[in-house]
């Protein structure tokens, strides 16, 4: 490698040329990878796909500027205030009329707030700590599931929002698997020989 007057400057005509081809092949192949990954960073954590949602619509919609919420009385420290004030500005993100807003406490647990776009108040969700929360805009449904990446694989909880109050619901039924051939048993799932 030949350095030119400049002391930190390379000349790339200096180096090998099979250098140059795979340090360009590398470079253009992450580009790609990098911009996937900020895509997966920034995606929408209100856009989960489960059909369950669709059990629990949405029954309004807010247009306009939302409220500003009302958090005395909560024991919110004053630190996060802003924080929840700046989520709550984005508008509603969950029930139509309703904004999500979990933040971590202190003593590392999870909470999660629930304010309303139409009139700032405000209503406190069960702690998340070691689930993941899942929400839309179009259903009243918060599905809590097990945080995998921290070894917790616990059941899935699901709250729904009535009247101003959060609830939790019974798990779903499971749906109808359709009648597959069991490979190897000649059978079909769930009947057996007679």
């Amino acid at each position: 490698m030949v350095a030119n007057s400049n002391a930190n400057a390379i000349d790339w005509r200096a180096l090998p040329r099979r250098r140059v081809v795979i340090f360009g092949a590398a470079a253009a192949l992450s580009v790609p990878l990098v911009i996937g990954a900020l895509f997966w960073l920034l995606r929408d954590p209100a856009e989960p796909t489960d059909p369950l949602f669709a059990t629990y619509p949405a029954h309004e919609r807010f247009h306009g500027t939302p409220r500003t919420p009302t958090l005395s009385g909560f024991g919110i420290p004053e630190a996060f205030k802003p924080f929840i004030v700046n989520e709550a500005r984005d508008g509603p993100n969950f029930a139509g009329a309703y904004t999500v807003v979990p933040y971590l406490l202190p003593n590392k647990i999870q909470a999660v707030l629930v304010i309303s776009a139409r009139t700032g108040a405000v209503y406190r969700a069960p702690p998340a700590t070691n689930f993941t929360v899942r929400y839309r805009l179009d259903s009243r449904l918060l599905i809590y599931k097990g945080d995998a990446t921290k070894g917790y694989r616990r059941r899935a909880r699901y709250y729904v929002l009535r009247g101003g109050k959060i609830l939790e619901v019974p798990r779903p039924p499971r749906r109808e698997r359709p009648n597959v051939i069991v490979k190897g048993t000649g059978t079909r799932r769930g009947h057996t020989r007679d």
